[in-house]
């Protein structure tokens, strides 16, 4: 998936638990944290010094798309922003569950190879856009109400 989406789903993780406008854009932002792991993406270009050598460890959709990254980074959380622990785990969750529907998928379990897929959304495809209005609206529509 694209970053727009990631974002717009990271968003919308935030408001179904129940965030606070700033839990909000806190799991959006998140949501972008595991493309670090590549220095094509927009988090990656923005910190080469960390996405490169990332990408040459563990490469891309590696371990920094795993339960076990995400788990890391809660406890992490837990310890240095605990009102804002949950959000930033819903939304880097959000990513690799909406990587899960591409047809590269995510391995979940790293250090176990097996990768988890739907293969529904092709990246960049017309139905990852539509993916985005959707969550565009549901979005916009949780702001109205």
């Amino acid at each position: 998936m694209k970053w727009q989406t990631h974002l717009a789903g990271g968003f919308l993780a935030g408001m179904l638990a129940g965030a606070t406008p700033a839990g909000i854009a806190v799991a959006g932002i998140t949501a972008l944290l595991p493309d670090i792991d590549t220095w094509e993406s927009k988090v990656g270009r923005a910190s080469p010094l960390l996405s490169v050598p990332l990408r040459i460890i563990f490469g891309h959709r590696g371990m920094l798309h795993s339960l076990l990254a995400t788990g890391l980074l809660f406890l992490t959380a837990k310890i240095l922003v605990p009102n804002y622990a949950l959000y930033i785990a819903l939304g880097y969750l959000s990513h690799l569950v909406l990587d899960a529907l591409t047809p590269q998928g995510v391995k979940f379990l790293w250090p176990i190879p097996h990768s988890f897929r739907i293969p529904l959304v092709p990246t960049g495809s017309i139905l990852e856009g539509v993916f985005f209005l959707l969550f565009v609206i549901l979005i916009g529509r949780g702001f109205l109400y």
